[in-house]
């Protein structure tokens, strides 16, 4: 029996698990229960999950012995009730075979299970697993024990010096000389920004950290516009804590650019973003949620790349992810440059997002009672998406429009230059807060916005013309792939010829040309190119594939 546990998350009130199992044979079905601490059952709901790689690493030779696939999904989904904070701890329990194996989750084995030491002791223990062992064989039996020995010292120092982002980022982040420096700048005609934020019910704490670092920025001409929807009265909560209004009335009257007005209802994320761009009066609109937090020097680097690319309409810089304590820092995202088709598969913009207040005005649509809509509440979950395809289909118009220089003509042939109105900022401007109910670690939480962003991209797809037929879930969650209805010659699809150069390792073209053929196109050729074989068998799979 084999089984692993790959995610365990808490969300919205219940402990997500992942993981695979199977016995000796992967089509015997695994039977799975979930108890508490004092060995009373729990209830739980779970799926079965196609998992082709446990497929292809431990039974890589079924289907030729068998004759057949294996039907059975050996991964699994599951999830049970479970409260943080209140000394919960399940099993999960295993059986397959007649052997039972159990796995115990508590608040600190949760907590550890993404932790960066986990993830080493996961890649150290990988090595004693079986198909390492083949792998030792192989490596042994091809190139002998020098062969063995220089992979193995590369294993494990790859294991070793493994990065840690936060160690990295905290030494390289821009330092206190530079900070001093920004703040002494003193700009000509200098740009205002508004940042535009969505307040529903945030923790205290860091609405307030949200609120220092905008504050604290070296940047010093811009606004902060927050729209609160809590719909919650008085200056304290029952848990203690001050009420959003309390803490945004105390932030206001220490500083005239923090600019707020309370909403008579909870509009929506679309809603009430909405309100707050509509008190905004700056020349670009910056949008950040409730809960996280902007580098101290954002606002100044957004205002320098704007300086550099005056034809700047739209940009984006990288991000990363922060814990509760704002002090650890994860999960970097380092950005590409504008590209039109990712940004159709996967919105990478997401934070932090500029746009010119032009741009936005001219992407807005009316409402009943007159007012403006920028974000739409029909794609309520990925309406930033939805806004985000809608600004870069305007910015290329606008592009189209006033032309490319001769320099910019030259970058983009040079793959130097993707846009003059659409800017990446290589750096990260915004660390998104990641805590057990935010879609920032856990995407699952909430599937209803990756549905609505397969329709977001779908209708931007119908604007421009796109010969796209569906948009469904790509690879993962906020993942999306785009099929493209294929032009017919003479009644047939176009041809795809693989190219595939070939020394030896049979073994490995076999899986290649396997997988290729496996695929739902039909049309296709493998052409592969011998580069000095000598192996005997190597040309006898030649023949054998002919």
């Amino acid at each position: 029996m084999r089984a692993k546990i790959d995610i365990a998350l808490v969300r919205e009130g219940k402990l997500h698990i992942q993981g695979w199992a199977f016995g000796r044979d992967p089509e015997t079905p695994v039977k799975l229960s979930v108890q508490g601490k004092g060995g009373e059952k729990r209830e739980f709901s779970y799926e079965e999950v196609e998992r082709e790689t446990v497929n292809e690493a431990y039974f890589p030779k079924y289907e030729e012995e068998n004759g057949k696939k294996i039907k059975r999904k050996l991964g699994f989904s599951l999830d049970t009730p479970y409260a943080l904070s209140k000394g919960e701890r399940v099993e999960l329990l295993i059986q397959v075979d007649q052997q039972l194996r159990r796995f115990s989750f508590d608040d600190k084995k949760i907590e550890s299970f993404n932790s960066h030491a986990h993830k080493k002791m996961e890649k150290f223990l990988a090595l004693f697993q079986w198909e390492t062992v083949e792998a030792v064989k192989d490596t042994l039996k091809k190139g002998g024990l020098s062969a063995l020995w220089h992979k193995s010292v590369r294993k494990l120092k790859s294991i070793e010096q493994d990065y840690d982002y936060n160690e990295w980022y905290k030494k390289e982040k821009t330092g206190a000389e530079e900070l001093s420096r920004q703040r002494a700048e003193v700009w000509e005609n200098p740009l205002l920004f508004s940042i535009v934020i969505p307040v529903y019910r945030p923790k205290e704490a860091f609405l307030r950290r949200l609120l220092d670092s905008i504050l604290s920025q070296t940047y010093p001409h811009f606004e902060i516009c927050l729209a609160d929807a809590s719909e919650l009265s008085g200056d304290t909560l029952e848990n203690g804590e001050k009420s959003p209004v309390s803490v945004l009335q105390e932030y206001q009257e220490k500083d005239s650019r923090v600019r707020f007005s309370v909403l008579s209802k909870n509009l929506g994320i679309s809603g009430n973003t909405n309100a707050a761009i509509a008190m905004a009066k700056g020349d670009f609109i910056i949008f950040s949620d409730h809960d996280d937090e902007l580098t101290e020097d954002a606002l100044y680097t957004i205002a320098k790349t704007i300086k550099e690319h005056p034809k700047a309409e739209l940009l984006y810089s990288d991000e990363d992810k922060i814990d509760f304590a704002s002090a650890y820092y994860f999960e970097p995202h380092f950005k590409p440059d504008y590209s039109p088709e990712l940004l159709r598969s996967v919105n990478y913009f997401c934070h932090l997002l500029i746009a010119k207040r032009s741009l936005l005005e001219a992407v807005a649509k009316e409402g009943e009672a007159g007012e403006k809509i920028y974000e739409q509440k029909e794609y309520d979950g990925a309406q930033d998406y939805d806004l985000i395809l809608r600004l870069c289909e305007e910015a290329e118009r606008r592009e189209k429009a006033t032309g490319l220089s001769e320099e910019e003509k030259k970058a983009q042939e040079e793959a130097l230059f993707t846009s003059s109105t659409i800017i990446h900022i290589r750096k990260v401007l915004y660390h998104w807060r990641s805590h057990q109910l935010s879609t920032a670690q856990n995407p699952e939480a909430k599937l209803y916005a990756f549905t609505a962003g397969e329709r977001a991209v779908f209708d931007h797809a119908k604007r421009l013309g796109l010969p796209i037929e569906k948009v469904e879930r790509g690879i993962t969650y906020g993942y999306y792939h785009c099929h493209y209805a294929l032009e017919k010659k003479d009644g047939e699809l176009p041809l795809i010829s693989v190219i595939i150069p070939s020394k030896d390792h049979s073994e490995d073209l076999d899986l290649a040309i396997r997988s290729l053929f496996a695929g739902s196109y039909p049309y296709l050729e493998v052409i592969v190119v011998e580069n000095n074989s000598v192996e005997e068998k190597t040309f006898s799979y030649y023949e054998k594939i002919q």
